[in-house]
């Protein structure tokens, strides 16, 4: 028969396996959180990031998309969280049909990627800008969703 003090620190360790990281609840853990999960190839992972309330399916195949690009492929070689502002560059439409986010966003994630994909012997690079909302005190990346109808 094992000792109980031998039985009691089994049940911690069996209790504390298999268990999710932690969610995202600074900038750091949430810069670290997507760069393990793209550098590792984990694209649950990275989806877990999202806020996926009330994103459609046309629009969360594209998100994923997006913010999987090159996974696998590709290591992050730059990755920074700045202060959120609207970038006239990023549509706010698609077809004439508005977007608007499930979450107010906080931060811009920007992560630049590296890799040796689509042309023999020579590199390719990408990047990654998508916005970042506070929910219920954990970092998410923010959904879209249609405006109206």
């Amino acid at each position: 028969m094992l000792p109980r003090t031998v039985i009691v620190l089994l049940l911690l360790v069996l209790t504390d396996c298999g268990k999710a990281p932690a969610a995202p609840r600074t900038q750091a853990q949430f810069i670290e959180a997507y760069r393990s999960a793209y550098n590792a190839n984990d694209k649950a992972a990275i989806l877990n990031l999202v806020k996926w309330d009330g994103v459609p399916d046309d629009l969360r195949k594209a998100y994923e998309q997006w913010l999987t690009i090159w996974i696998g492929k590709h290591q992050i070689t730059s990755i920074e969280m700045v202060a959120y502002e609207a970038d006239p560059n990023l549509p706010t439409e698609i077809d004439g049909r508005k977007l608007e986010s499930n979450l107010t966003p906080s931060f811009w994630l920007i992560a630049k990627n590296e890799g040796h994909e689509g042309f023999e012997n020579s590199k390719s690079t990408g990047s990654v800008k998508c916005a970042v909302g506070v929910d219920g005190g954990v970092l998410r990346f923010c959904g879209m969703r249609w405006v109206g109808p």
